[in-house]
């Protein structure tokens, strides 16, 4: 392998929200300025919060309406629809009782408060479906891998008509692939590997943009393959980075993140601190307004 240029930062964000006692905090999304965390208390409760670092403002989420036996495993989405021009969180809960299913809430910035998103139309195509990863969002819409029995797709959640869409993944070599959902120009990317027992240095992009394969409800879609990269070591894709994919690079048993330019082919390795998590963040004036309100969930 070459040897790295270590990129500087140009500079660093290290300001901390107004919180006190947290034992544990998850990056749910960033979007235009606004960092969405989940805050988990004693692993038994937690809290929602939407903070913009640049203005040192902070908000508390209330509580959505599931509580009691209704709860189960969940997913959360933040993200911003321009077509109502409103922030939102959507919590998918993954319901085994009294029927498996999924019950999914919606909070809008605008208005404060949670509302219930009923899924009684796409409850067909929804019914045991298995959300597989983080959300990421694109355009107004939120998406997810998701799989039902052995097949996989794209789970799509539209912010502004609250409808459920699942679009088919593209034609790939091997279905063993491993994929990771990313963003790429305000499109839905997808960042594909070859499994862990293969070998993992060759990533693949995918673009999605309107075409000609249907989804569930119509539309038509289809998949470019932007660039086809050979690493020099193997890598984990995490993210897409203006025209770059962040990778983890694991190499001689240690870790460390580096910076691939899929216009130039660069390949430059990044300085960091030994845990990160890596997200998008660039620095706005959208205020949070509205009452701090203190709930919990879980």
């Amino acid at each position: 392998m070459q040897p790295g240029v270590v990129m500087p930062m140009a500079r660093r964000v290290e300001k901390q929200p107004p919180i006190f006692e947290l034992d544990f905090a998850n990056i749910v999304g960033s979007c235009n300025g606004l960092i969405c965390l989940k805050i988990v208390k004693d692993y038994l409760l937690s809290t929602l919060m939407l903070w913009n670092p640049a203005i040192r403002a902070l908000r508390m989420i209330p509580s959505p309406a599931v509580v009691g036996a209704q709860k189960g495993l969940f997913l959360i989405g933040f993200g911003f629809s321009p077509i109502v021009s409103d922030y939102k969180i959507v919590i998918v809960w993954l319901v085994d009782y009294p029927f498996p299913g999924i019950h999914v809430e919606m909070y809008s910035l605008a208005s404060g408060s949670w509302k219930e998103v009923v899924v009684v139309e796409e409850h067909e195509i929804l019914e045991r479906i298995h959300l597989k990863s983080d959300c990421v969002t694109a355009n107004g819409a939120m998406f997810w891998h998701g799989a039902k029995g052995d097949a996989d797709m794209i789970v799509s959640f539209d912010m502004a008509t609250e409808v459920f869409t699942l679009i088919p993944l593209p034609v790939l070599s091997n279905p063993n692939l491993c994929f990771r959902l990313a963003v790429y120009e305000k499109k839905l990317a997808m960042l594909v590997k070859r499994g862990l027992l293969e070998n993992s240095k060759s990533v693949v992009m995918w673009v999605m943009d309107k075409g000609d394969e249907a989804g569930s409800n119509g539309e038509r879609w289809s998949w470019t393959e932007k660039c086809n990269t050979t690493f020099p070591c193997e890598v984990d894709p995490l993210r897409i980075w203006k025209h770059g994919i962040v990778c983890n690079v694991i190499e001689y048993g240690k870790s460390r993140i580096a910076l691939f330019n899929v216009d130039s082919s660069e390949f430059n390795m990044l300085v960091v601190h030994d845990s990160y998590e890596c997200f998008d963040y660039v620095e706005s004036l959208v205020p949070l307004g509205g009452k701090k309100l203190n709930a919990t969930f879980m």
